[in-house]
């Protein structure tokens, strides 16, 4: 079997985020993943089902469940996020960050 040499992914990404754009898609995507599985994360460590998380944010099953999968890759509202993080007992924090010089 022929064995072909590939490109790290490392190698790859380095070159794209070089573009404006896809940078910005790129930190964009990942802010959104790490907030879902934040979410996900605190509901399971506070033993609660996602039907229960649901019922205390006045939503649906379904809503928390696109939420901690990625929300077809769009933000929650803020009204959303606040409701999850009062009835997980956390506080929603939303502010800018100021981005570092080259």
């Amino acid at each position: 079997m022929k064995t072909t040499a590939g490109i790290p992914l490392k190698k790859i990404l380095d070159k794209k985020m070089k573009d404006p754009a896809f940078r910005l898609h790129f930190n964009e995507s990942k802010a959104l993943s790490v907030l879902c599985a934040a979410v996900s994360h605190a509901r399971q460590a506070r033993g609660l089902t996602q039907a229960a998380l649901a019922k205390a944010c006045d939503t649906t099953q379904s809503v928390i469940a696109r939420l901690e999968n990625g929300n077809n890759g769009r933000m929650p509202s803020l009204e959303l996020l606040g409701r999850v993080a009062k009835a997980l007992k956390l506080s929603l924090v939303v502010g800018f960050d100021q981005p570092k010089a080259a």
